[in-house]
């Protein structure tokens, strides 16, 4: 047998998405490097540190495109099918609930990358919120 993997194409780029192998999974969502007693900060750093093996994508290259919720969904979807033992494992151990925390998390720290890409306007930048240059004080 060999990994799964599925190409997709995210803002015009194209993505790979790979099969995690079982004994990582096991790893750590029961094994010894188990992150279900984890403190959420040290869980994530975990957690993370899969993203490369599943993704093989810059975020912040990716970012250069149009990125669109849609985009997310084709992401996430193209996870769960390269990587259905990650789910059905985490369902049998009844780690439902964390691995949603989990994802609930990568999502925001997706969208904090994303925000902290954008530029600052200078109206923003100065403080100023009123547009209309026309309006008098």
């Amino acid at each position: 047998m060999s990994q799964k993997t599925e190409v997709i194409v995210i803002a015009g780029k194209k993505v790979t998405i790979s099969e995690i192998s079982v004994t990582r999974i096991y790893r750590l969502l029961q094994g010894e490097e188990s992150v279900v007693n984890l403190p959420l900060p040290e869980a994530m750093e975990k957690v993370k540190g899969l993203v490369p093996l599943a993704i093989d994508v810059d975020i912040k290259e990716l970012l250069e495109g149009d990125i669109f919720s849609e985009d997310i969904d084709l992401i996430v979807e193209a996870f769960k099918r390269t990587n259905p033992v990650f789910f059905s494992t985490a369902r049998a151990l009844q780690l439902d609930s964390v691995l949603a925390g989990l994802t609930r998390t990568l999502l925001t720290n997706f969208s904090q990358t994303f925000a902290g890409s954008l530029p600052l306007g200078t109206a923003l930048a100065s403080g100023v919120m009123d547009t209309d240059s026309s309006a008098t004080a």
